[in-house]
């Protein structure tokens, strides 16, 4: 427990300090959860892996953390679905951001972080925005409103992205109430729409699905 503690308190005053690039404080951040998983602060973890699913810049980082935040749901044995009762996802997802961006005004460490998440997904809105020149567009701001970031995402994913970005909500939503088997079958939907390929299926005969067509997306690497 104490080598958790000490290598938690040491990456945090490493990501503090500002003195490091957003490679190795999404690294470092990611270590820091999983200290507080095995030191069985879970609610701290799951707080960490709610943020990066609602705010980092990659949505693939944001499947994985949702999937990781679904695993200590069922260590808790807590019921998602209990909890988000009849939201639609929009509606959770919005609840759930004034929730989250309250709690990040009292700490630190995801106020350093989330600044760093937010000056990259403007960086490339604003690049968009140039390159249609529609400069009126353009955000300037460093403090963004839940409208800036709902119109950033949409800005700067692509169709493939805001799927994952709402499986990624959808699996927080869902976590503690799914069986077994529901997970794992959601599991490998995940694995297949992270990897970019796209799966076109016929019924056959017998009334089976069955895929007739794999298309791998230039947008991501190949994972085989």
């Amino acid at each position: 427990d104490d080598l958790y503690s000490e290598c938690k308190l040491y990456l945090t005053d490493k990501i503090e300090s500002n003195n490091y690039q957003n490679e190795f404080v999404d690294a470092a951040y990611q270590v820091i959860l999983m200290c507080e998983a095995n030191l069985m602060n879970y609610n701290h973890a799951m707080d960490g892996y709610e943020f990066i699913i609602n705010f980092h810049p990659d949505p693939i980082v944001r499947i994985n953390a949702s999937w990781d935040y679904e695993d200590l749901e069922s260590l808790l044995g807590q019921g998602g679905a209990e909890r988000s009762n009849e939201q639609t996802e929009e509606e959770y997802k919005t609840k759930k951001l004034k929730k989250l961006l309250k709690r990040i005004n009292n700490d630190p460490l995801k106020q350093q972080i989330l600044s760093k998440y937010d000056k990259k997904v403007t960086k490339e809105y604003n690049l968009l925005t140039k390159e249609i020149k529609n400069t009126n567009e353009r955000i300037t701001k460093t403090d963004l409103s839940l409208n800036d970031r709902k119109k950033i995402e949409q800005k700067i994913y692509n169709s493939t992205d805001q799927k994952i970005i709402q499986k990624s909500i959808e699996n927080v939503m869902k976590a503690g109430s799914r069986t077994e088997e529901e997970k794992q079958k959601s599991l490998i939907e995940d694995l297949v729409m992270s990897s970019g390929i796209e799966i076109h299926t016929d019924n056959n005969v017998s009334g089976e699905i069955i895929p007739n067509e794999y298309r791998l997306n230039q947008n991501y690497p190949n994972p085989f």
